[in-house]
């Protein structure tokens, strides 16, 4: 399963995918991040070190765009650039600091077209941390 992530365009210090435990076609996707006190996205915030939204918002990105750029309905390897259409509902309920390790979970809602819809949620110990739809559109190369 590790290799979902040659799948991803973004530069290796900008992968967010830390652990995919487990993946099944146009269904859904489980994995981790743990955050890194080093990384460089690593925010003040105060008194506190903190994890940013838009980071946050990333790595839900991330392995979202996985379920889609892996396979296909056919179970053929998509060659196709996929881009972020519309984030519907995204929400934050708590704050992540470093050494907290993030479950990431991503199901396939629909898929209209090219456009792909999947509701990502995002839990350290089983808290909430964020949640949301992401809307994805797929181009030819």
């Amino acid at each position: 399963m590790q290799d979902l992530k040659k799948f991803l365009p973004q530069n290796e210090r900008l992968v967010y995918v830390d652990e995919i435990n487990e993946y099944r076609c146009n269904e859904y996707i489980k994995g981790k991040k743990i955050v890194n006190r080093n990384e460089d996205n690593i925010l003040k915030f105060g008194n506190k070190t903190i994890l940013p939204g838009s980071t946050i918002y990333e790595i839900l990105s991330q392995f979202a765009g996985l379920l889609i750029v892996k396979k296909d309905e056919k179970h053929e390897d998509v060659r196709a650039n996929v881009y972020v259409y519309k984030i519907e509902e995204l929400k934050f309920f708590r704050m992540c600091t470093p050494d907290e390790v993030l479950t990431i979970e991503c199901k396939f809602i629909e898929r209209v077209g090219k456009l792909y819809r999947i509701a990502c949620y995002m839990t350290v110990d089983g808290k909430k941390v964020a949640r949301g739809i992401l809307t994805y559109i797929l181009t030819e190369n």
